[in-house]
């Protein structure tokens, strides 16, 4: 799934994706922002895809402990590949269009890692605070998440997910 806004699109101009992440596409995230004005200064179509497994996109009919096998940032990745050939295909005008991405925190992971593997399908990435180096014990995403969880859920619901964590454990 996605969101697009041609209001500004020119034939041959660029293709402006903002990468989706951890959570649902809206209309909201292409009539605003940096990459709203950018695609106004240029022309351009802006995108924002849908992440697989968030929002409304779904590969499977159910989260069964098998279907989220498909929950892999490879094949994250390659849906963007996809994305990008179709709406090239589609779009009058789009076929020899410049793609750039961007992202933001896990998003920005994404479009790094999207350029490093399919380098010839965008020209440019804008990563903001793309944590790009994965390591198992990723405790600063841990303390940050830990953070917002009792910011917005509190102290005891942080100590409940924290028990549960470390039962899995």
């Amino acid at each position: 799934r996605y969101v697009s806004n041609d209001e500004f699109y020119q034939e041959g101009a660029p293709l402006f994706i903002f990468v989706g992440g951890e959570t649902e596409s809206t209309p909201a995230l292409v009539t605003a922002g940096h990459l709203y004005d950018l695609a106004k200064e240029h022309n351009g179509h802006l995108f924002r895809t849908e992440h697989r497994y968030y929002g409304q996109s779904r590969p499977t009919n159910n989260l069964d402990n098998e279907n989220i096998k498909y929950l892999h940032v490879r094949q994250a990745i390659a849906d963007l590949a996809h994305f990008i050939g179709e709406m090239r295909a589609t779009i009058a005008g789009a076929t020899e269009s410049k793609v750039i991405l961007a992202g933001g925190s896990y998003s920005a992971t994404l479009a790094t890692w999207f350029k490093k593997l399919y380098p010839e399908l965008v020209t440019g990435v804008w990563a903001s605070s793309a944590p790009l180096l994965a390591k198992v014990n990723f405790v600063e995403y841990k303390e940050i998440t830990g953070q917002s969880i009792r910011q917005v859920g509190g102290v005891a619901c942080y100590n409940r997910i924290e028990n549960g964590i470390a039962e899995m454990e």
